[in-house]
């Protein structure tokens, strides 16, 4: 296997303007790999710290030419020589410069640069797909993963980013299992669409009108609901928990816990939707509890902020039973080994996990990839309207066409 010969990093824009870092690695063969590294913005203390330069004159303060000298005046120099392969090594050196929990010392986006390059020039010189060459990685070290499904792609048609009215962050579609990812893919583009054409989305004005909105363009669509097509929810509850009630516009007084947790089973009872993330606030830990164990039976209720890609809370959450699923964000972890390390974790506690983009990416397909090797029953990749969204949905399709064609 080829050695490296050169890492280069750079700091880049990624989606909505904000800077990350881009990378390349160059073997002594010639070759070369790109990456541009996601960020996850860190919001509780359990998560990830990204290394950023802190200089508000800069992107305010979330600048990166701090990470990219670390990179390219540090790490990079004692990494010439090593075995492409070596993708457990390195991640364990990296983590030796750095064993804080929350990466505070150089940085998950610094960590994940490197790993994440490893990782494709590994592939490259192997001459397989990315996702075949991390599904042998896992394979190796935690029992055979048979690669025989593309994750099922929960496709966003509206968000609250849109429309002020709305509280709940994300509304989206997902079809059957049965769908193949392509089919998938178009129905949920057609019912967006019909979404678009049917209703003027800015003037919807509560979180109802936009279920029953998008139920009846799934219909319109020539899909029916509950049976060909399901409604994803992504609510985002702790941006509107308030001193453990609820403030939604979809009535003017606030919830209590106990009314709010009737209002989401009214939501279950009419719309039927398949996956719940985050319906209640990160720290109202016995409220997950007892929301899983009271309805959530044909739905995956699904702990996005309440994790945030902690092993740590991921193993209070299986012992709590607070959930049935987790999300998985690349931004949110450190390396490509210990995003092995939950999903081991996770299949042998019979918990589901998505894989989802984080908030500011770049056009780097890393993730489909990733979620393709790991068996994800879901992927998240956003609007299928903007560049870094696309470059993932794409490879999707493309890695479709490849494992239809070997098998």
């Amino acid at each position: 296997m080829a050695k490296v010969k050169k890492i280069l990093a750079w700091e880049m824009l990624l989606s909505l303007g904000a800077p990350g870092i881009g990378a390349y690695l160059e073997t002594d063969d010639g070759r070369k790999v790109y990456t541009a590294t996601p960020f996850e913005p860190k919001k509780f203390p359990y998560q990830v710290n990204h290394l950023t330069d802190n200089d508000n004159g800069r992107y305010g303060g979330k600048g990166v030419l701090q990470a990219v000298h670390f990179l390219n005046d540090l790490i990079a120099p004692k990494l010439v020589g090593v075995d492409v392969s070596k993708q457990f090594e390195v991640d364990g050196w990296l983590r030796s410069i750095d064993s804080s929990e929350d990466v505070n010392k150089i940085g998950a986006n610094t960590m994940m640069t490197i790993s994440v390059l490893f990782a494709k020039a590994a592939a490259f010189q192997s001459g397989v797909g990315i996702y075949r060459l991390l599904n042998n990685l896992f394979s190796s070290r935690y029992g055979k993963l048979a690669l025989d499904k593309l994750p099922t792609p929960i496709i966003t048609i509206l968000e609250n980013r849109s429309n002020p009215n709305l509280d709940f962050h994300a509304f989206s579609i997902i079809s059957s299992s049965s769908f193949p990812f392509s089919e998938a893919l178009k129905a949920g583009i057609k019912i967006r669409s019909t979404l678009k054409q049917k209703y003027n989305t800015t003037e919807i004005n509560t979180n109802f009108q936009a279920l029953r909105s998008i139920s009846e363009s799934a219909n319109l669509s020539g899909f029916k609901t509950g049976k060909d097509t399901f409604i994803g929810i992504n609510f985002n509850a702790g941006e509107y928990e308030n001193n453990s009630t609820y403030d939604i516009k979809d009535r003017a007084q606030s919830f209590s816990k106990d009314e709010y947790s009737t209002f989401l089973k009214s939501i279950d009872k009419e719309f039927s939707p398949l996956v719940f993330i985050d319906p209640l606030g990160p720290n109202d830990w016995s409220g997950w509890k007892s929301l899983n164990a009271s309805f959530f039976q044909e739905s995956y209720l699904v702990g996005g902020e309440i994790i945030g890609s902690n092993p740590h809370r991921l193993k209070k959450a299986v012992e709590d039973k607070i959930c049935s699923s987790f999300v998985i964000k690349i931004g949110e972890v450190a390396t490509i080994s210990e995003i092995f390390i939950m999903v081991d974790f996770a299949r042998k506690n019979n918990l589901s996990y998505i894989f989802s983009k984080s908030l500011y990416e770049g056009n780097d397909s890393f993730l489909a990839d990733l979620a393709v090797a790991l068996q994800s029953d879901f992927i998240m990749l956003g609007r299928p309207i903007h560049g870094e969204s696309l470059a993932k949905y794409n490879r999707m399709l493309e890695i479709e066409r490849e494992i239809s064609k070997s098998s």
